[in-house]
């Protein structure tokens, strides 16, 4: 598979929208996602009723059940609009020009910086991310293009400025990074079940560690 077909949208056509609404009723349809992406990160998808959605939007259950028929429907509803959320994000940091000017060690605190930020935002999307991905393979399938995606994206964008890797194979050394980064993102994010040594320092201190980390092993040299 070529480079432009493993970096193709990550996100099939949504399956739950409907065309032509009107603003009022959009509105209410996005409320009833907020409410429902918000109680399935803190609660879990099988532990919020529809009822519970309901309350949260503070709308009524005739109304929601008018925009999604059933829980099923609200589900995909929030995984593809959590899913359509990031290709949209990545979309603008995977574009060269985005970074025109800009070396690799900015490139590593840009993604570092957009990923946390991605996280604070809405703490728990991953969490619903794959409890429908266990039970649903469009879903963990359509996670894993993502996935691909960002992580091939920022290989290609790493091995643009390959001329200021030192270490003696920057393929290698650029995919062990982005592993790295992603393990390392993992660990800072999931504070229940991966206590790190890091947890006392914010966010802008991990940033830069992590950063000076990875600039290291990638042996960068200086602007000639």
């Amino acid at each position: 598979m070529d480079q432009a077909a493993e970096l193709e949208s990550s996100v099939s056509p949504r399956r739950w929208e409907s065309p032509g609404q009107q603003p009022r009723s959009l509105a209410t349809q996005q409320a009833f996602l907020d409410a429902a992406e918000a109680l399935f990160s803190r609660c879990g998808i099988e532990s919020t009723s529809v009822n519970d959605v309901a309350s949260e939007a503070h709308r009524s259950i005739g109304s929601l059940y008018h925009h999604f028929h059933k829980k099923e429907t609200l589900i995909m509803a929030v995984v593809d609009r959590i899913l359509g959320d990031l290709d949209q994000v990545i979309e603008v940091r995977l574009r060269p020009p985005h970074y025109k000017g800009l070396g690799i060690a900015d490139i590593l605190s840009d993604y570092l910086w957009t990923a946390l930020s991605i996280e604070r935002a809405r703490p728990g999307y991953k969490r619903i991310l794959f409890e429908v991905g266990v039970v649903d393979e469009e879903t963990r399938s359509a996670f894993w293009r993502f996935r691909h995606r960002l992580d091939g994206g920022l290989v290609a964008l790493l091995l643009e400025r390959r001329n200021e890797i030192g270490h003696s194979d920057p393929e290698t050394a650029t995919r062990f990074v982005v592993d790295q980064l992603s393990a390392m993102l993992w660990a800072r994010l999931d504070r229940v079940m991966t206590p790190t040594q890091l947890e006392d320092r914010d966010d802008a201190d991990f940033v830069a560690e992590t950063v000076a980390s990875t600039s290291a092993y990638l042996k960068l040299l200086e602007e000639r």
